[in-house]
């Protein structure tokens, strides 16, 4: 398999592609900020690619925890996702998404459900 590694952070995918993909991907990353600088907070996820590479289904879940990038913060956030023959569906929880204004120090907190 493939493995993107830093210091805290590491990408894998496994599997095969050919006439036809079947690969699972799994992401932990600690340290946000290795990958995209202005970020913090720990994300981690899991999913597959499989199928005609024409036409993939595409699975995944995502868990995010104290996550922040640039003016916005959550505490926690899920996104399960997947695109099954063409058909996309998704479901994305945050439990508190906040916002600072760096001009004038102004920070709004809204419940998200």
């Amino acid at each position: 398999g493939l493995q993107i590694l830093t210091q805290n952070n590491r990408l894998g995918i496994d599997g095969s592609y050919a006439d036809t993909v079947d690969l699972q991907w799994s992401l932990s990353a600690e340290s946000l900020d290795e990958f995209l600088a202005g970020s913090s907070g720990i994300l981690e996820g899991q999913g597959s690619l499989q199928g005609d590479p024409a036409a993939l289904d595409i699975t995944g879940l995502l868990s995010g925890r104290n996550l922040s990038f640039q003016q916005f913060q959550t505490g926690q956030l899920e996104f399960d996702f997947q695109r099954l023959a063409g058909r996309v569906q998704s479901e994305l929880s945050i439990d508190t998404l906040s916002y600072t204004d760096a001009s004038n120090r102004d920070e709004r907190e809204e419940q998200v459900w």
